[in-house]
């Protein structure tokens, strides 16, 4: 008994000391991220505590200890390093070096924990994140950040797909969406985004739409659905940009284009080997009528 209880006091020193050693590691390269990312920010957004003003703070403010810029960059800061999970924050944002940089930049006692961040954001109004979203893309537009990088130096190009968020054998809660297969269901959640996407790999999110059952409505909700209702949303903040949406075979019917000439949007679907053979057969043989009808641009 006492061998084993040896055997694992020395396992535990070992992992503390490895654990340790990663921690500093970590932290040499969070330095160089943090300067990296405040520098960015800086220069396309203004000072970086500002940002988050327009927030609407519901918590009492007699017991907040940390601002909504606090928790957002915090957020930030954790997705920046790669952090798997917020229960990561206390080993290597709260302690230590990590602690010091947190409180110089904030003037925050510490980096917040991942719970306070969870709890405090699930009060806020999603809206307004949204708005400042879409607000920090405007700024990058005129500042003409990505203008060299536009479709044919003209078109912006919106890449707008479905993506599963969730997926169980029961059922999650009364707005999962529900798919049926050889007798069996699965429920599931998914999302359409609408990201800004740039030739050199940069994917910079618009929108979110949620594809889920209201109850309202006999049928269940579907990713077309949610592609008219993000498609009106980009046109409403973004209104005059010239777009060019990227979309794949799902999406290619006749309302889905009559929605994007409708808004003065051109758009271009991308179907992989196999999918809608037809209209595959159907292209190949008018190439070959009209070999002068085709551009090919770099």
């Amino acid at each position: 008994m006492s061998q084993s209880s040896a055997a694992v006091g020395s396992s535990d020193s070992t992992t503390c000391h490895n654990s340790q050693h990663l921690s500093i590691t970590d932290l040499d390269e969070q330095s160089k991220i943090l300067g990296i990312f405040f520098y960015s920010a800086w220069h396309f957004f203004g000072d970086v505590r500002t940002i988050f003003f327009r927030i609407t703070d519901p918590r009492d403010p007699r017991k907040i200890t940390y601002q909504v810029g606090d928790l957002a960059f915090s957020a930030i800061l954790m997705f920046m390093c790669g952090l798997q999970a917020r229960r990561q924050m206390a080993h290597l944002l709260r302690g230590g070096r990590g602690a010091d940089q947190f409180r110089e930049v904030f003037g925050a006692p510490t980096c917040p924990h991942g719970d306070t961040l969870n709890d405090a954001f699930a009060r806020m109004d999603p809206a307004e994140f949204q708005a400042l979203l879409c607000w920090m893309v405007y700024c990058l537009i005129r500042k003409k950040v990505l203008y060299n990088r536009r479709l044919m130096d003209r078109y912006f190009l919106i890449a707008i797909d479905g993506t599963w968020t969730l997926k169980r054998k029961k059922r999650h809660c009364r707005k999962c969406l529900t798919q049926t297969h050889n007798g069996k269901t699965t429920y599931y959640h998914m999302v359409v985004e609408a990201k800004l996407v740039t030739p050199d790999g940069f994917a910079i999110p618009l929108f979110t739409e949620f594809v889920e059952n209201t109850g309202d409505d006999s049928k269940q909700d579907c990713e077309l659905k949610a592609f008219y209702r993000i498609a009106e949303k980009i046109k409403a903040h973004f209104p005059r940009l010239p777009v060019t949406v990227s979309i794949d075979g799902l999406f290619a019917g006749g309302p889905v284009f009559r929605v994007c000439r409708e808004l003065g949007w051109k758009f271009m679907v991308v179907l992989k080997d196999g999918s809608l053979p037809t209209v595959n057969q159907e292209f190949e043989s008018l190439r070959a009528l009209q070999p002068e009808n085709r551009l090919t641009y770099r």
